[in-house]
């Protein structure tokens, strides 16, 4: 045996193990720009379809993407169950519809006069809503929402009022209702820092969510939740306080 031979057998001997240690895993999911981690390891976007991970490797987890992903539960597969060579996971899901009014309290009706719930509220849905959704409350009128085919769909509803601002008396003279002026004032306060207040939760969760992605740490989850709850308090009573400004100059 020449020397170059022995040195090809050994070669070969070193190449085998480590190719042996290494599977391909195929991810199939509805959320391209979904992450996917592996152990921890951020290993790209589901896009990329398939990736290459240690033999040893135990749980794939794919996480959407986005502003709102964290209100969304990521999928986690245990890949320790499965000893082939190739692993094909599917990760589908869910579809989720924001429903928010100005006033809320408003009922949803997905188009089969069967009331749901009050706004605000989340629909979650196997599949893409495909007739429009109805919002209606009391005194005002019925107001329509086509539904999206993101998995995040959200809206927001100013609803109108149905009556006016003008109420007729005896004697068939029409009387202006006096318009308070301190709600103007303290609605106009709660929008500004309620907008103000959410922007900051928002950033900071934005921020916490960066981390989350480069990282892959889970400890972050509970702060962007956090943040994100903040977040969304503060928008709604931005939201309310535009809300009452619209309505009092409607009236």
């Amino acid at each position: 045996m020449t020397r170059s031979s022995l040195a090809c057998m050994l070669l070969a001997l070193l190449v085998l193990p480590a190719e042996a240690q290494t599977r391909v895993v195929e991810v199939e999911t509805n959320v391209g720009s979904a992450n996917v981690f592996v152990d921890g390891e951020w290993m790209g976007l589901a896009s990329k379809g398939a990736f290459t991970v240690n033999h040893d490797a135990s749980t794939l987890v794919v996480s959407p993407h986005g502003g709102d992903a964290w209100t969304i539960q990521a999928m986690s597969f245990d890949l320790s169950t499965d000893t082939g060579e190739s692993i094909k996971v599917v990760a589908t899901f869910p579809y989720y519809y924001r429903i928010e009014s100005v006033p809320p309290g408003a009922s949803i009706s997905l188009g089969d006069g069967v009331l749901t719930e009050l706004t605000p509220a989340t629909l979650k849905r196997p599949e893409p809503l495909a007739k429009r959704i109805e919002v209606m409350l009391e005194g005002y009128e019925p107001a329509f929402v086509e539904p999206g085919q993101e998995i995040w769909n959200r809206s927001l509803i100013e609803l109108k009022p149905v009556s006016s601002s003008a109420v007729v008396a005896d004697g068939g003279f029409v009387i202006e209702r006096k318009r308070r002026r301190w709600i103007n004032y303290t609605a106009a306060t709660a929008a500004f820092v309620g907008g103000a207040l959410s922007v900051r939760y928002r950033t900071k969760a934005d921020n916490r969510f960066d981390d989350f992605s480069e990282t892959g740490n889970p400890s972050l989850k509970s702060d962007i939740r956090r943040l994100d709850v903040y977040s969304g308090v503060a928008l709604g009573v931005m939201q309310a306080g535009v809300g009452v400004i619209a309505l009092r100059l409607a009236l």
